[in-house]
């Protein structure tokens, strides 16, 4: 795991999202002002998918390290895709549903659903 101890310059946006296999990834968000790497992760729970991202991104360190390039160190914050999260739940939770158990507006959990 990442040393929580560190100080970093920024930090990184990286979204989990749950695939249509009920699987898990995570890979930097694309609206981020990019790194010179990528890093990704998957795996069967959310916390498999965030461990295998932290090892790549060690992978990423020492290939960068080998090659004696630079490499930028930054801090993750992980957020969740709404719409992936929500998708198996469609049949089994109206949006008035959802409405009542998270207190937003009724429009919205359907946006998520729906993928807008």
């Amino acid at each position: 795991m990442q040393n929580t101890t560190k100080k970093y310059r920024r930090t990184v946006k990286a979204t989990i999202e749950r695939g249509d296999d009920d699987t898990f990834g995570v890979y930097l968000d694309l609206n981020e002002k990019q790194l010179n790497y990528g890093v990704i992760g998957d795996g069967k729970t959310v916390e498999e998918a965030i461990a295998d991202f932290y090892a790549c991104y060690e992978d990423m360190r020492k290939s960068f390290e080998r090659d004696k390039e630079a490499f930028e160190e930054v801090k993750f914050e992980f957020v969740y895709d709404g719409a992936s999260f929500l998708n198996p739940y469609a049949n089994l939770l109206t949006p008035t549903g959802l409405d009542l158990l998270k207190d937003i507006n009724q429009r919205q959990p359907n946006r998520y659903v729906t993928g807008v």
